[in-house]
Order: structure tokens, then sequence, then C-alpha cells
């Protein structure tokens, strides 16, 4: 699948490694995070995306209604209803929504297989990492693997145009800072508001 670039937004305080360590813990309670296919997917992103289909379908009519079998067949899996043709249909979508959910507690992905911990997490996906800020295990205070490091300020000043920026701003060119960033590389930035210091964006690379 490649590597994914992504950015994580979390409050400030003094120390950025513990800002860091709390990111990462809020990122795995919520699931956000892959398992092996690649990019982001939120833990519920497979049951949100049928419920949103079942909102679709009731706006189509009799179409619609064919559309709705499919989903509560998926939803329940229970295929015994549909034709063959439409079975067919069921279980691949059932597998597409599987895939899109990164196996993070979706469609068809038992939720007792959920890693307890991150260090858990991290052995499974080995070298396909998470592409999130999971795959990032500490700061430093120059460039190594696995490690987010402070955003030179001449670089600050290059990508955002001030030295300090605020959370629009970071959000509309971030991807930019990611770029040059290498796999299992990142970088965090403070986001100032009304002068003051206000939230660490940590931006990065990883995943394969």
């Amino acid at each position: 699948m490649g590597a994914s670039s992504w950015r994580h937004y979390t409050p400030y305080q003094k120390d950025p490694e513990a800002a860091l360590q709390e990111l990462r813990q809020r990122v795995f309670e919520a699931g956000e995070y892959s398992m092996g296919f690649g990019g982001f997917a939120p833990q519920n992103f497979g049951e949100s995306q049928l419920d949103r289909l079942l909102s679709v379908a009731d706006t189509l009519g009799p179409m619609g209604q064919s559309i709705r079998r499919l989903v509560n067949a998926v939803k329940t899996g229970d295929f015994s209803g549909l034709s063959p043709e439409e079975r067919t249909q069921a279980e691949q979508m059932k597998e597409s929504m599987g895939m899109l959910a990164g196996l993070t507690g979706g469609v068809g992905v038992d939720p007792d297989e959920k890693p307890e911990t991150i260090e858990e997490l991290l052995e499974l996906v080995a070298e396909d990492g998470t592409h999130s800020i999971l795959d990032i295990e500490r700061t430093a205070v120059r460039k190594e693997f696995g490690a987010a490091v402070p955003l030179p300020a001449g670089d600050v000043k290059r990508f955002f145009g001030t030295d300090r920026p605020d959370h629009a701003t970071v959000e509309s060119k971030w991807d930019a800072v990611a770029e040059p960033l290498e796999r299992w590389e990142a970088c965090y930035v403070t986001i100032w508001k009304d002068g003051e210091p206000q939230e660490y964006a940590f931006i990065g690379c990883s995943g394969d």
C-alpha cells in the first residue's frame, strides 16, 4: 500500500514527550490506526459506512430496497433471504468493508482480536506499521527512526509564513511539511492562539 503521511493534534504542555505519549494513548484507545491494509481508518469505519448506505437507500425507491437487503445481510450475517446474485454481492460488500475498516474493529472483525496495548499492536503490524502517530515511539533532538523532532524555527517560518502559526495555518499546510519526511520520521510544531501556545501538531510519515 505504501507509506502514509498523517498529522495529529494534542493540547500543548511544556514537556513534548509527555504530550506525545498522551496523544499516542488517545489514538490507540480511539482505534484510529491501520492493522495491515494501509491508510487511516477509524475503529467504527465499516459500521458507519453501512449506516450511511442505509440512509441513501431510503431515498432510492425500489432500488433502495435491494440495497437495504444487502446492507442488512452484511450487518447481521444472515444471507438466507438473498438470491444467489445478491448473496455474491453481499459477500463482496462484507469483504470490502472489512478491508476498509483496516481490521480495527469494523465489520467482520472479532473485537477480541484487537490488541490490548500499543506494544502488542506494534509487534503485530511489524514493518507494515499503523500509518499513525503510534509508529513514533519518542521525541528526540535530531532526526531518528521512530522519533519526533521539533521542526526547526527556520522551517516553521518557511512553511507557515510566521514563527507562531495558528491551527488553521498548520492544517492548511501540514502536507508540505510531511512531504520530505522519510518513513518512520516525524516532527512537531507548536500552534499558537492569542499569543499563547495552544497545541502541538505532530506530523509524520509511516507504514508500508
